[in-house]
């Protein structure tokens, strides 16, 4: 050995190495560029020890590194024999146990470094702060003997480009529109403050650290929350970054629950769940992390807004509860924390009033709400319509879009390609995720040793001694649930830093395999027979990089893993744009909504306001999670894909924290939303109507709203849209519920319907005869503009707009009215719109949702369309 470790300290490490992989590995890839030699730039990680900032101690000899550890592993034992949660300074390089790990990363990087013949001219970064690993210029050669080398975990070609969260943003296009609007991604929500209601956080992810290389300014002045700690939730747990976390169990205790702690929930903000960590660092997680165990950087949406969040949701007996009296006392909080956004991925079908007052309120507050549609997919038949939740007028509601698939690859050394599926969306041209797939039975061939599991087509004995020609240990030891990598059917020795094959079958979900894979420590997944196209489109959740190929590319893979051994997988090496995209995901719930405990005298108001208002990307979106075991820390930090309404609400929370940061206060809640609505556009990339997943048909308003959001066109929208005071109310005083005394002292109401409201869309139900809506616009241009309106699509029934044009100076406001006339009684909601264009390149679009009655009061001649 040319460089010399101490046997204890490698005998430590490897006993260390059983219940810890690398916690944190933040590096910022530069380009890829190749030098005179021909070599490129490359990140190697290490998986041979934990960084200075993810070391929480645990190796006799060395204490830890890391800040405020959360184990026991950084406790002692008080005077009375109590054991108390120790505190540990920061990070100092100068203090003399962090100098003495310092000294072990360096002997060992320079290890791994000399083992494959690396020069120290070729090294360029030593990183041990975040992230354990180095930069170097390698050859192809050495980019292979480091994949193979048992202390790497990843070998990464560097390139330059913008972190993402997965594929979400730069599928948005914000990196050319609101990031640059409001001075880059690196300034994107500077100053704004997002609130999210949820399951809490695990703040020890670099997403929420405020540990970053632009430093980030003092804490508004505004900001009046505060950070509730707890033994597992120190007061250091918030930053500058995350300025503050409040948990709620009343609710809980109401229901005579307590925490349950022994399976893992805690009694303060932190997650045990991974929802609420998920949809953090979607709306706002700092930019440039990297995802361990993924190639992909990611980023939140407004990767610079601080955050705050409200743990309303709770480990029940059997299940996950929120209860609305915690979701209410979350509100007043954070109404009162000072909040400009709100994100809510929690509901249920239905709603009531208190439910549409709280969301009034804080839309007059001047908060944005903005909350998920649910997952209960379109309605099984007319007769039972409500399966959206929070269908409140006051929020905005928002449904799941998938984004643009890709492929994947498996590159054999030979240059042999075996091109696959793949669901997650790597923003690196070319990642390696795992330095072996060999693919011969248990024990050894001339391929090397066994990394799949798949289903054996070996013809040699059960223990596969090197005779067989299978592919795996699956069929070949008779161990049926090994080759569908089913639950503790892989040991650590199998799948551990390796690419697994695992065939689809036996009953084991995916979901299943991707866990057994990833317990195992096993760097990515190669399932196959996921040829089906229902089961590629329902793949919503993936904790580990996946590529699926068809069942017809089984014996060629088991030949080349057999006589290669070793394979690379690569994914978006050429991204596979899905012109289509994107497409409503089958899960997102859809209308028509229908009225909390309507009755005969205050009759269905809720069918009258267009519900989700948009869609944004929901399916497959790479954020942080929770660690592998929160009961046992420290615990890998684990990042996951996952697809849910969830998912999308955070992306437009994101998007009114980025909307917000450039209006400042010229705007009211509802002139942000507004923006977003009327901006959305109801096409796909290629020009046609959006459709929905699976579904061979266009979706409707019901599906989508007013359509994808369009972040390039939010901050000048042209004309908004907002509700004051006196329509809010006269909206609550038309719902069942409503009591006598809701309305503040000198403001006079009269019950309205939803379509009454001034939102930007109308929709309609149950139209017996001619009805005239009015609505009202302001110009937030700094121009006066012209604008012309014409009328879309509409069948069933005559719109016809009075003024058809208008001129409107800066800042002014004027109304207009919109009158629908049924012209045949279907019953049969009618979708089409209005869109007002101007002779400054605005297109604000309202989109309308009829439903003619099958008794309509009056029956004119159709009218021949007139396009303004």
């Amino acid at each position: 050995m040319a460089t010399t470790i101490d046997r204890r300290v490698v005998e430590l490490l490897a006993a260390f190495h059983a219940t810890i992989l690398l916690l944190l590995a933040l590096a910022l890839p530069a380009a890829a560029a190749a030098d005179e030699t021909g070599d490129s730039l490359y990140i190697v990680h290490l998986r041979s020890a934990p960084p200075l900032t993810g070391y929480h101690g645990g190796i006799p000899g060395f204490p830890a590194t890391a800040s405020n550890p959360l184990s026991r592993l950084g406790t002692a034992l008080n005077r009375a024999g109590r054991r108390i949660r120790r505190r540990l300074p920061r990070l100092d390089l100068k203090l003399p146990h962090v100098k003495a790990f310092v000294n072990m990363l360096d002997r060992l990087q320079a290890k791994v470094a000399k083992d494959v013949g690396l020069a120290n001219d070729k090294l360029l970064h030593s990183y041990k702060v975040v992230s354990n690993g180095f930069s170097a210029t390698l050859s192809p050669k050495q980019v292979a003997d480091l994949l193979r080398h048992p202390d790497v975990a990843s070998v990464t070609a560097s390139v330059r480009q913008s972190p993402l969260t997965s594929h979400s943003p730069e599928f948005l296009g914000l990196p050319g529109s609101l990031w640059k609007e409001n001075g880059g991604q690196g300034n994107a929500g500077e100053g704004v403050i997002v609130g999210i209601v949820d399951t809490g956080i695990w703040p020890e992810y670099p997403s929420f650290s405020d540990n970053v290389s632009l430093p980030y300014a003092d804490i508004p002045a505004r900001w009046k929350g505060v950070c509730s700690a707890t033994a597992d939730f120190p007061a250091t747990a918030c930053n500058k970054k995350l300025i503050g976390a409040r948990y709620y169990t009343l609710g809980l205790t109401a229901a005579k629950q307590a925490v349950e702690t022994s399976k893992g929930d805690f009694e303060s903000a932190r997650d045990s769940m991974g929802h609420g960590t998920h949809c953090a660092g979607i709306a706002v997680g700092n930019s440039g992390v990297e995802a361990t165990g993924f190639s992909s950087p990611i980023s939140g949406v407004a990767p610079r807004a601080r955050l705050a969040v409200y743990k309303v949701c709770w480990l029940y007996s059997d299940s996950i509860g929120c209860e609305d009296a915690d979701i209410e006392a979350a509100m007043n909080d954070a109404v009162a924390d000072g909040v400009d956004v709100i994100s809510l991925s929690l509901g249920s079908p239905g709603g009531n009033y208190l439910e549409q007052m709280i969301y009034m309120r804080a839309y007059l507050a001047g908060v944005a709400v903005v909350m998920a549609a649910g997952n209960s997919g379109r309605p099984p038949a007319p007769g039972s319509w409500q399966q959206l939740s929070n269908t409140s007028p006051f929020v905005l509601t928002v449904g799941a879009s998938s984004i643009a698939r890709q492929q994947a690859k498996l590159v054999f050394p030979d240059s042999t390609e075996l091109r696959g599926f793949s669901l997650i969306f790597f923003d690196i041209q070319a990642p390696l995720f795992g330095p072996t797939l060999a693919a011969a039975a248990d024990g050894t061939t001339a391929g090397g040793t066994v990394a799949g599991s798949g289903a054996g087509l070996g013809t040699g004995s059960g223990t596969g001694s090197g005779a067989g020609t299978g592919a795996g240990a699956g069929a070949a030891d008779g161990n049926n649930d090994k080759q569908y990598c089913a639950r503790n059917s892989l040991t650590a020795e199998e799948a551990d830093n390796k690419i697994v094959i695992c065939m689809l079958g036996g009953g084991v979900t995916v979901d299943e395999v991707l866990q057994e894979v990833n317990r195992n420590r096993g760097l990515g997944v190669v399932l196959v027979g996921g040829d089906n196209q229902e089961v590629k489109d329902s793949l919503y959740t993936q904790s580990l990089p996946l590529m699926i190929i068809s069942s017809d590319k089984k014996e060629e893979l088991f030949t080349l893993a057999e006589t290669h051994g070793e394979a690379q997988l690569l994914s978006k090496v050429e991204l596979k744009s899905d012109m289509a995209a994107p497409t409503v995901a089958k899960f997102s719930s859809a209308g028509p909504t229908i009225a909390p405990t309507a009755t005969p005298s205050r009759p269905n108001n809720n069918n009258d306001v267009l519900k989700p208002d948009v869609i944004a990307p929901g399916v497959k979106i790479l954020s942080p999670w929770r660690p592998a075991d929160v009961l046992s820390a420290p615990s890998d930090l684990l990042y996951r894909a996952a697809s849910g309404t969830s998912m999308a609400t955070p992306h437009v929370a994101g998007l009114a924290a980025l909307v917000i940061q450039k209006v400042g206060e010229g705007w009211s809640a509802g002139q942000v939303m507004s923006a977003i609505v009327t901006t959305a556009s109801g096409k796909n990339r290629l020009g046609k109507p959006i459709g929905r997943e699976l579904e061979r048909e266009a979706a409707t308003p019901w599906d989508m709203g007013s359509g994808q959001v369009t972040p390039a066109q939010m901050l000048d929208p042209g004309l908004t849209f907002e509700m004051d005071e006196k329509n809010c109310y006269g909206f609550i005083a038309g719902q069942a519920t409503a009591p006598g005394n809701y309305v503040p002292s000198g403001l006079s109401v009269k019950a309205i319907k939803g379509y009454e409201l001034n939102r930007p869309n109308i929709a309609v139900s149950k139209l017996k005869g001619s009805v005239t809506i009015m609505r009202r616009v302001k110009n937030v241009h700094s121009e006066t503009c012209r604008y012309t309106s014409s009328v879309q699509n509409m069948t069933d029934v005559s719109v016809t707009v009075k003024p058809t044009a208008f001129v409107i100076e800066p800042g002014k406001e004027l109304e207009f009215s919109v009158q629908l006339t049924p012209l045949r009684g279907t019953n049969k909601f009618s979708y089409g719109g209005i869109t007002w264009r101007d002779d400054k390149g605005h297109e604000v679009k309202m989109v309308l949702e009829v439903q003619p009655s099958n008794n309509p009061k009056s029956k004119p001649k159709p009218k021949k369309k007139r396009w303004a």
